[in-house]
């Protein structure tokens, strides 16, 4: 693997989002979109990372420097303060 990937800038925003202790369903709601649409980014994540799991992916963007915190949605970080821990499925 490479760190010289690309990844747009709405991958990094769903990448960011992937390291909180939320649902794609609630990543998906403070984004505005469709689960769907975040499962489709995800997997395109995941395939441009060379993983295969959430977990792994977390991993892998925090080595490599692509993980960005700043592009966390208030709303999401909302979600975790209300609900204390969810499902990451």
């Amino acid at each position: 693997m490479t760190s010289s990937i690309y990844l747009s800038r709405r991958e990094r925003v769903i990448l960011a989002h992937l390291a909180l202790p939320i649902t794609l369903s609630q990543i998906g709601a403070s984004l505005y979109v469709s689960r769907n649409t975040v499962k489709t980014q995800v997997q395109s994540i995941y395939r441009k990372l060379g993983v295969t799991d959430r977990e792994s992916a977390v991993t892998v963007a925090r080595e490599r420097g692509y993980l960005d915190e700043e592009h966390i949605q208030p709303e999401a970080r909302e979600l975790v303060t209300q609900r204390g821990h969810t499902s990451t499925r």
